[in-house]
């Protein structure tokens, strides 16, 4: 799934208040990218 300019790969944790996922950018540098609840309908 792409989540602006990064491509997420992976749920790391979900909790009442969202969730964070392992992503990577465009160039395939690593980042955690965390979507709180009800932040982003998908």
């Amino acid at each position: 799934m792409q989540l602006g300019p990064y491509r997420l790969l992976a749920q790391l944790d979900a909790g009442r208040d969202g969730a964070s996922y392992r992503a990577a950018d465009a160039a395939g540098n690593p980042a955690e990218v965390r979507v709180l609840s009800g932040a982003v309908r998908v």
